[in-house]
């Protein structure tokens, strides 16, 4: 039953691409095309982050865990999560809205960017190191994304 319940907590699959493209198309119609555009290349880096390496390290699930999921490690939604949701909190970090309300919006994705994955974990599809790998590949994923945020902000 747990499983079940946290299963609507992942930020990856048809929730996670539908929520990238909103979140691209909203940027479009309000003529922020560098947002957009990372969005967007967000899905194939995502994908490969998550990807490569549980195509290496090749680790079952917990036992009880869903069927039909891919290899435990890393986790795709603490992954996912961090590029998604990070992103989004240096997006914050760089507007003009009052100090606090960027404070509040960042602590807020930070504590979701934990979660998420802590929900997966409980729910039985996801060890402990999944989820450090997961916060670690997002992480190294998410400083190439800022690094091509920045690249095209300059044009």
């Amino acid at each position: 039953a747990w499983q079940r319940f946290f299963a609507w907590f992942d930020i990856r699959g048809v929730a996670g691409v539908s929520s990238i493209l909103a979140i691209s198309i909203v940027f479009l119609v309000f003529r922020k095309r560098p947002e957009a555009l990372i969005y967007l290349a967000m899905l194939p880096v995502m994908g490969f982050t998550i990807v490569l390496p549980k195509a290496f390290v090749n680790r079952p699930r917990p036992e009880g865990a869903l069927e039909g999921f891919t290899d435990s490690f890393p986790s795709g939604t603490a992954t996912a999560s961090v590029l998604l949701l990070g992103f989004s909190i240096y997006l914050i970090g760089e507007s003009v809205v009052p100090r606090k309300l960027r404070i509040g919006l960042q602590l807020a994705l930070g504590m979701a960017i934990v979660l998420l994955g802590l929900f997966r974990m409980l729910a039985g599809e996801h060890w402990p190191s999944d989820l450090v790998g997961g916060y670690m590949a997002g992480s190294l994923a998410l400083v190439a994304i800022i690094w091509a945020y920045r690249k095209l902000k300059q044009h």
